[in-house]
């Protein structure tokens, strides 16, 4: 038997090797992952692809959220984005960002009824304020964060692009 047990899965020696001393990574140090690994990211396409694996919208990729990213078979394609891809990205993340003005990544319950009136006034939604609470807080912490944002405007046809 080793004294070393089995080695560390590869998510987790990418992860460790990039990550700041407090075990989690950084917009910066995830954009040097990226491009370590032969993918040079814009700094649109590292701000958004952190908005989006950022699951706790904390700001920051814990090992667990970089492990659901680096499982992905298209985990390049799937922060990459071109054209018309990163432009509705980019109008979803200057929209989001107007009702989290603390920038914190999510959208909290005494900001969601600023949410809820344009997501209204641009017909995305016509169910009650609390159902579509319900229905944007997949996690249901009773916060939004970006990316379950953004899985509702695909679930309402307005992104048809990607998973």
């Amino acid at each position: 038997m080793s004294m070393f047990g089995p080695p560390k899965p590869v998510y987790e020696i990418m992860f460790t090797k990039y990550a700041g001393n407090d075990g989690r990574m950084d917009a910066h140090e995830f954009q040097r992952l990226c491009f370590g690994l032969g993918y040079a990211l814009t700094d649109e396409e590292q701000a958004l692809a952190l908005k989006v694996l950022d699951a706790d919208g904390s700001g920051m990729l814990e090992l667990a959220e970089f492990k659901d990213w680096w499982k992905r078979e298209d985990r390049w394609e799937s922060i990459q984005l071109q054209g018309f891809e990163l432009e509705k990205r980019k109008q979803a993340a200057e929209t989001f960002n107007q009702f989290d003005p603390d920038r914190t990544g999510s959208v909290d319950k005494a900001n969601f009824p600023a949410l809820y009136n344009d997501l209204k006034a641009k017909n995305l939604t016509h169910h009650s304020q609390e159902k579509a609470m319900e229905n944007l807080d997949a996690s249901g912490d009773g916060r939004i964060q970006f990316k379950e944002y953004i899985e509702y405007l695909k679930s309402q046809g307005t992104f048809t692009y990607g998973k």
